[in-house]
């Protein structure tokens, strides 16, 4: 359900410009399970707490992406890989617009909201590991698992972001080791 949202060509000019200035904040707050999902200083959604170290991780890896696209040239970061990187990057975005219009405005602590097209994500960062359609139709005729059902919960927080993105850094192509390191200093 996730990879519907996968573009199919690079963005470029107003959308990329963007996607490269938008800014996500999870607000965590004492005395309650809810946090807040800010964009660019307005809040779209709050969620429960089953989704909070799920969506920092997120949040955590746009900007990543972001901090990666931005300094493409002095990392030496080869032109396909930027431009999978600005794909992955405007699917991210399609992915949180989709959680938004999915969440509840009058969401409770004991709300049992989940979020499809989150799950769905959360399985396939688990599972596959990358998010490109082509990646995700070969692990489906290849595995058993079908990664359109189960409760992500199952997989508990090994299925973070941070987690598959640390374990298995390759994923992100062939970043230096010093662009890796300057990518996870510059976002922790």
């Amino acid at each position: 359900m996730a990879t519907l949202h996968f573009p199919d060509h690079v963005p470029k000019g107003v959308k990329l410009g963007r996607l490269l200035s938008t800014r996500r904040i999870v607000r965590v707050y004492e005395n309650t399970s809810l946090v807040d999902v800010e964009t660019n200083g307005d809040v779209l959604m709050s969620l429960t707490e089953r989704y909070v170290k799920h969506i920092q991780y997120f949040v955590w890896r746009e900007d990543t992406i972001r901090l990666v696209i931005h300094f493409a040239r002095q990392l030496k970061i080869e032109t396909e890989l930027e431009n999978n990187l600005k794909m992955i990057l405007w699917y991210m975005d399609e992915v949180h617009n989709a959680i938004v219009d999915q969440s509840d405005p009058d969401i409770t602590e004991d709300s049992p909201f989940r979020s499809p097209v989150f799950d769905s994500y959360l399985f396939i960062e688990y599972f596959v590991g990358r998010h490109e359609p082509l990646n995700v139709r070969q692990y489906r005729r290849d595995q058993d698992r079908n990664i359109d059902r189960g409760d992500i919960m199952e997989c508990g927080e090994s299925s973070s972001i941070l987690h598959a993105t640390c374990l298995n850094r390759h994923r992100l192509g062939r970043l230096s080791e010093h662009a890796w390191w300057l990518f996870f200093w510059r976002t922790t």
